[in-house]
């Protein structure tokens, strides 16, 4: 038997944790991304050495894993119309991380 009290406390509690582990998921996000565009930037702005690219790679490399690791934690809580904006933003993230790996290649 369940307790009904236990039921609503869910209830009420669940929506306010989803909403602020969104919240806190996009700002994470748009983080991620702003990084990826500094690293292209220093990319554009600069001409590279070979070392200067393999930083510039190793960076890219960890920002794209903890956009991955973000990303994969959102689809777990969010709903369908959630999780199409979700997937809108990893196609944008993923054009361009793909821009800046031909660029450093």
């Amino acid at each position: 038997m369940s307790n009904p009290e236990f039921k609503e406390v869910q209830a009420t509690s669940s929506p306010k944790e989803s909403t602020s582990m969104i919240s806190l998921a996009g700002r994470v996000q748009a983080h991620l991304m702003r990084r990826m565009d500094c690293v292209k930037k220093a990319i554009d702005t600069t001409v590279p050495d070979v070392s200067y690219v393999k930083e510039c790679a190793e960076q890219l490399a960890a920002i794209v894993s903890a956009f991955e690791t973000k990303h994969a934690s959102v689809l777990e809580t969010v709903d369908a119309e959630q999780w199409e904006e979700e997937e809108k933003q990893y196609e944008e993230f993923d054009r361009r991380r793909f821009e800046i790996s031909i660029l450093l290649k």
